[in-house]
């Protein structure tokens, strides 16, 4: 890593509570220098092993994963075990209560509503690489935006499926599914640009505006080191 005298400041130093590894998400105290382009990397000078450090406030809260391994694989749980997240619960309208009845995780049943056709209402869920995939140093990461509104959900393969093959066991018709793959290994600049790159892509094919800020920043999610 090189870079002209005159589009670099060394030997800064940060105590703490200002930066975190782009790789790890970690806390950062030490050396770090800075380009011309604001970016910031860990070391006094420019070096080969410089790892490019991001604002600790930028970072979004982590996600909820499900305690439960085994929840990616069980359709009900997945969809249901994390519904009080704000951003990744859907707001029903009026409209969609009549229309719609939704997945009660106190019986494990549908209840419905003024005799209207039972149907679920896709729910936040995680999907995982798995070892292979770890090998590969990719996988496919799935979402839906309910066509009303700008908001984003990442869902399980399962609800994904459901939704593109306009199950009626599930409201297709209020939302849009995508997918996207996502890399998790190789060079973290490279890595982090193709994420990137994917969800952007994702954005233009599926207009979904603002999807990209989704992941607010966090294009490393799931790294294997």
């Amino acid at each position: 890593m090189y870079y002209p005298k005159s589009q670099v400041k060394t030997e800064l130093y940060t105590n703490g509570n200002e930066y975190i590894l782009i790789t790890t998400q970690k806390e950062y105290i030490g050396y770090y220098f800075e380009t011309s382009t604001g970016k910031k990397y860990t070391g006094k000078n420019p070096n080969n092993n410089a790892i490019e450090l991001i604002p600790a406030t930028s970072f979004p809260i982590q996600q909820i994963i499900p305690d439960t391994p085994s929840a990616q694989n069980n359709d009900f749980i997945a969809e249901t075990i994390v519904t009080t997240v704000n951003y990744s619960t859907p707001n029903l309208t009026s409209e969609d209560n009549i229309r719609y009845s939704v997945d009660s995780a106190d019986s494990g049943i549908y209840n419905t509503i003024n005799n209207a056709k039972s149907r679920a209402i896709p729910q936040f869920g995680l999907t995982y690489p798995t070892d292979q995939e770890k090998q590969k140093g990719v996988f496919t990461r799935y979402f839906c935006k309910k066509n009303n509104e700008l908001r984003y959900l990442e869902i399980t393969k399962s609800t994904y499926d459901r939704l593109i093959n306009k199950n009626d066991n599930i409201a297709w018709d209020l939302y849009t599914a995508a997918s996207l793959q996502w890399r998790i290994t190789g060079d973290t600049n490279q890595t982090y640009s193709s994420n990137q790159a994917s969800a952007f892509q994702v954005e233009g094919q599926s207009n979904f505006p603002g999807f990209s800020q989704y992941f607010k920043s966090n294009f490393l999610q799931y790294y294997v080191d």
